[in-house]
């Protein structure tokens, strides 16, 4: 098991604010001690505390997924294809992927609950409808959102929608 920041910081004989500033690309940190700390955390397998992290930054590191589920709804073939690549870019960038099933009569609550828990730092809109009321919901919401592929227009189209001026710097990590 890993050590956390002030073990780690004990080891290297720093202060947990030198350390967490190594870490973070603060440009006060010279090289050298930036390096000793990198290398630290490769042997020590330091993760950083995400309830640490959340408190900090005010982010989740989540991006969440609103999955309506009823009798009678048909899934894409392709869904499980796409959740696969939406898990794997979150790995990636160290996003967790929270998927929120719900049923349809239930997913605006389902949206407003999420967006007031800060549980999540962006919303992903999936299964599309004509002239979709949850996108104007999703708009209400001091939440960034995205959502996929258009297909009712010729020929298809991906949009990117948003309800604040946070989203380009939240989904930025192409999640």
């Amino acid at each position: 098991m890993g050590v956390n920041l002030k073990q780690l910081s004990e080891m290297l004989g720093l202060s947990q604010t030198t350390v967490s500033r190594a870490l973070n690309g603060y440009p006060e940190v010279n090289a050298e001690t930036r390096q000793r700390v990198l290398k630290a955390v490769q042997t020590t397998g330091y993760r950083p505390n995400r309830a640490a992290q959340r408190l900090a930054t005010g982010r989740a590191g989540s991006i969440g997924l609103v999955m309506p589920i009823a009798a009678g709804i048909d899934s894409d073939i392709h869904f499980g294809e796409f959740l696969a690549g939406l898990a794997e870019e979150s790995v990636k960038h160290d996003f967790h992927f929270v998927l929120n099933p719900s049923a349809p009569e239930d997913e605006e609550t389902t949206f407003r609950r999420l967006a007031a828990s800060g549980n999540v730092d962006a919303l992903f809109l999936a299964y599309m409808r004509a002239s979709d009321p949850r996108i104007s919901i999703l708009k209400s919401l001091s939440i960034p959102f995205s959502y996929t592929v258009d297909r009712w227009t010729d020929p298809p189209i991906i949009r990117f929608s948003t309800s604040t001026t946070r989203a380009p710097s939240m989904m930025r990590r192409d999640c």
